[in-house]
């Protein structure tokens, strides 16, 4: 998560995590890109640590935006399209 501090509207500074939805965004992207993408290309690609990119892909699963088809190991990616 990154960190960002900002004067607030009482002069006070405040620091600000920003959410892990802009490196959502990110992995979501590359995985449309190349569906057969590694964790360890994510990570090259994304300039992250691979237990980061664990984490995220598997809160990526778990949410149901992404679902692995075949094997772990030759399988691909597949992204879902959100439910209303």
């Amino acid at each position: 998560m990154f960190r960002r501090t900002a004067i607030g509207t009482n002069g006070i500074s405040e620091t600000k995590n920003e959410t892990n939805d802009t490196k959502e965004t990110i992995a979501l992207s590359l995985i449309l890109e190349n569906p057969a993408i590694t964790q360890k290309e994510i990570k090259e690609k994304m300039g992250i640590s691979l237990v980061t990119v664990k984490r995220l892909m598997a809160n990526l699963q778990k949410s149901g935006r992404i679902q692995r088809k075949g094997s772990s190991r030759s399988g691909t990616w597949q992204v879902e399209e959100p439910k209303d």
